[in-house]
């Protein structure tokens, strides 16, 4: 099967399963600053600053995300 699926992607197929979290993402980029504050890396306004910046990308991509994708009625009724 493995050798199917890299086979399949160098002759221009490709197989995409996607399962990102959202949520997770966001825990693991505010642990990622909370340390380097913690550490002495950031200053308080800095940590704040990245703080309000993460808010800020995370709020964007679930717009992005927010909703089910819908298969346009052309293409079903093929």
């Amino acid at each position: 099967m493995v050798n199917d699926i890299f086979n399949g992607l160098t002759t221009g197929a490709c197989l995409v399963t996607y399962n990102f979290d959202p949520d997770r993402w966001y825990e693991n980029e505010r642990s990622a600053i909370e340390a380097e504050y913690g550490s002495g890396k950031k200053s308080a306004q800095q940590y704040t600053d990245a703080i309000d910046d993460l808010q800020r990308r995370y709020d964007e991509m679930m717009d992005r995300l927010d909703g089910t994708y819908q298969i346009p009625s052309s293409t079903r009724e093929k």
